[in-house]
């Protein structure tokens, strides 16, 4: 009787050490899996913080560019203004009339 005993004791004993493993590895996966939200959260906080200074300077860019757009515009309407002669009457000997002293 004792060798039927040690037969099924030693079957027992193996599937405690394989439940015992798989518990280990479950704890072990349950904390990898926390490490990981915690990863998660930190990066999604950290993208959210880098999508608004992206906005941000975006803004701050198109406004510069708007301002240089204008500044360019006024450069160019001087430019032309000082570049067009002024205009005068044409010289027409008919209406000059030159008196004999």
């Amino acid at each position: 009787m004792s060798k039927n005993t040690g037969n099924v004791k030693n079957p027992v004993d193996r599937l405690v050490r394989i439940r015992e493993g798989i518990m280990q590895t479950l704890k072990e996966l349950r904390e990898k899996i926390q490490a990981l939200e915690a990863e998660r959260a930190r990066l999604l906080g950290e993208i959210e913080g880098l999508r608004k200074a992206a906005e941000s300077r975006a803004v701050a860019l198109e406004s510069e560019v708007k301002q240089i757009r204008e500044e360019a515009q006024s450069l160019r309407t001087v430019l032309d203004t000082s570049a067009k002669p002024e205009t005068t009457a044409p010289v027409n000997a008919q209406t000059i009339q030159i008196k004999p002293s």
